[in-house]
C-alpha cells in the first residue's frame, strides 16, 4: 500500500483474492474437479474449432459461429481458472491491481462477446428456417465474418470505455475481495473516490456482470 495525502487514507497496489473460504479445507478432491473439468472444457473446444476448420462439410455458417463460441469459451477459461485453480493449491491468491482490472476487462469484454454470438446464431437459424430459399445470399461468409468480428471489437471496445472509467479511481481497500476473480461490483466497492462516471457508462451501456 502507498500512503497518500488525506492521512490514513491508502491507496492499495495489490488486491487479495479470498476465494472459496471454508471449502479449502477440502482443497485437492476440488482442485482435482475443476482441473479436470478445464481439461476437457479446453480440450473439446479446442476439438471442435479443428473439425471446423479441416472438414469442409462442416464449413457452414451454423458450425461457423459453434467455433467461435468455442474460441470464446478457450479464452473465458482461460482468464480464470489458472487463478482459480492457483487459489485452490496455495491459499489466498495475491494479483495486482492492475492483473485484476485486466482480468476484469477480459472477462466483461467475453461475457458481452457472447450474447452477441449467440443472437448472430439466433438470427441465422431464423433466415434458415424463414428465408430458405434466400439463406444462401442473406447468410454468406462475408455476413458471418462481419457478424463475428463485430461482436468481438465492438464489445472490446466498450468495455475499453468502462476500464479507463476504473484506471481513473483510487482503491484504497481493504484490499481483499471475497471471490476467487475479480468481479466488477466487488472491486468497485473497494473505490474511495466517487464512483458514478462508472455506474452512468454501465447504465448506459449495460455491464453484464
Amino acid at each position: 500500500m502507498k500512503e497518500t495525502g488525506s492521512g490514513n487514507l491508502t491507496t492499495i497496489s495489490h488486491i487479495l483474492l479470498l476465494g472459496f473460504g471454508n471449502l479449502k479445507k477440502k482443497w485437492l478432491p476440488l482442485f482435482t474437479g475443476f482441473l479436470a473439468v478445464y481439461i476437457i472444457s479446453m480440450d473439446a473446444n479446442l476439438l471442435l474449432v479443428v473439425l471446423v476448420v479441416l472438414d469442409p462439410h462442416l464449413q457452414t455458417p451454423m458450425y461457423f459461429f459453434l467455433s467461435s463460441l468455442s474460441c470464446l469459451e478457450i479464452v473465458s477459461t482461460s482468464n480464470i481458472s489458472p487463478v482459480m485453480l492457483a487459489d485452490l493449491q496455495t491459499g489466498n491468491v495475491m494479483i495486482s491491481l492492475g492483473g485484476c482490472l485486466v482480468q476484469l476487462y477480459v472477462f466483461g469484454a467475453l461475457a458481452t462477446v457472447e450474447c452477441f454470438l449467440l443472437a448472430a446464431m439466433s438470427y441465422d437459424q431464423y433466415l434458415a428456417v424463414c428465408c430458405p430459399l434466400h439463406y444462401p445470399s442473406l447468410m454468406d461468409g462475408r455476413v458471418c465474418r462481419q457478424l463475428v468480428v463485430g461482436s468481438w471489437v465492438g464489445r472490446f471496445l466498450f468495455m475499453g470505455i468502462v476500464s479507463l472509467s476504473l484506471i481513473a479511481l483510487s482503491f484504497c481497500g481493504p484490499c481483499e475481495i471475497d471471490d476467487y476473480f475479480c468481479d466488477f461490483q466487488p472491486l468497485l466497492e473497494l473505490s474511495c473516490t466517487f464512483t458514478s462516471k462508472v455506474q452512468m457508462v454501465t447504465v448506459r451501456f449495460p455491464f453484464p456482470l
